[in-house]
């Protein structure tokens, strides 16, 4: 299985109700977040990415399977203001959160100050791709201990191996999740 597979299970398994909002930060040319697309049922599925949407899924919503209704938005994870006007667009919270962008511990410093830390549900799961980069999982574990502190609560991590989205054509990435 993929980590593509993986997030899938976690949203059909993990959360019991219906319509839970995702958020997927850094979807490229939206590999992922369309397999996700096609797997999962009911669910808000929120792209941001740097860069603008690739021309073939223009129309993003007309891609959308299974009652999911798609939305894409273009920021930065490094811009304040990009990220106060996702805030504005979308100011749902977000019970799924994939982290897939600037694999830097900055980066995903940055998208968690700017986007994740006031973005995130009651009952929320964070995924980290690509822990195995240069001070990624040092950051990761910052990052979950903020969380249990601002919340005043239990968090759990775990990190794992897996296969990024080209399967066992590729090494395996460590990933994590941290989660309430």
């Amino acid at each position: 299985p993929t980590y593509s597979d993986f997030i899938v299970f976690l949203i059909t398994n993990v959360f019991s109700r219906k319509d839970i909002n995702y958020l997927e930060i850094g979807v490229s040319v939206l590999k992922n977040f369309l397999q996700v697309n096609s797997g999962v049922q009911n669910v808000n599925l929120v792209a941001y990415d740097i860069n603008n949407i690739n021309p073939t899924f223009k129309n993003l919503s007309s891609y959308s399977v299974n009652g999911n209704k798609l939305r894409y938005f273009q920021g930065s994870v490094l811009s304040k203001n990009d990220a106060e006007k996702f805030k504005k667009d979308f100011p749902d919270k977000f019970d799924f959160i994939f982290s897939d962008a600037l694999h830097t511990p900055e980066g995903i410093r940055s998208e968690y100050d700017l986007i994740i830390k006031d973005s995130l549900a009651k009952n929320f799961l964070i995924y980290y791709d690509d822990l195995d980069f240069v001070g990624l999982e040092e950051e990761f574990l910052r990052i979950k201990a903020d969380i249990s502190k601002a919340r005043n609560q239990q968090i759990n991590f775990y990190t794992f191996l897996i296969y990024g989205w080209i399967g066992n054509n590729e090494k395996l990435h460590k990933n994590g999740i941290i989660t309430n």
